[in-house]
């Protein structure tokens, strides 16, 4: 588990504009679940968490699109994380979800579930 706060004095942009870094205190919450091995495995794992959090299962067809794409992932890019994730609606601040993620290159396919919460800023006291 990662809990980490920082200090950001004034916000930062893209290019287009688009806030990528609001101003103000932040915290976030990652909390890593025991790997499984196995794209039955993996994606099991993840329609459980879908299903304990009552979110639909639509990114599961997602992941096993991903997981039937990965034979054909260029070598170079082979070693690079894929990955799904859904989100609950946010609450009081909270954004929160789930995600899951594995490379196409490992053998057996090795997924990394988290759980991963970010809360609006807050004034740097």
């Amino acid at each position: 588990m990662i809990f980490d706060a920082l200090d950001n004095a004034q916000e930062m942009t893209d290019q287009s504009g688009k806030v990528i870094l609001p101003q103000g205190r932040l915290f976030h919450l990652r909390v890593n679940a025991v790997p499984v091995e196995g794209a039955k495995a993996g994606v099991d794992a993840y329609r459980d968490v879908l299903e304990q959090l009552d979110l639909p299962d639509t990114s599961v067809g997602e992941l096993q699109q991903k997981i039937a794409a990965a034979d054909s992932v260029d070598p170079v890019d082979a070693s690079q994380r894929v990955s799904v994730g859904a989100s609950v609606p946010k609450t009081d601040g909270l954004d929160f979800g789930p995600s899951t993620s594995f490379r196409p290159n490992d053998e057996p396919l090795r997924f990394t579930l988290r759980l991963n919460g970010a809360w609006d800023p807050v004034p740097i006291p």
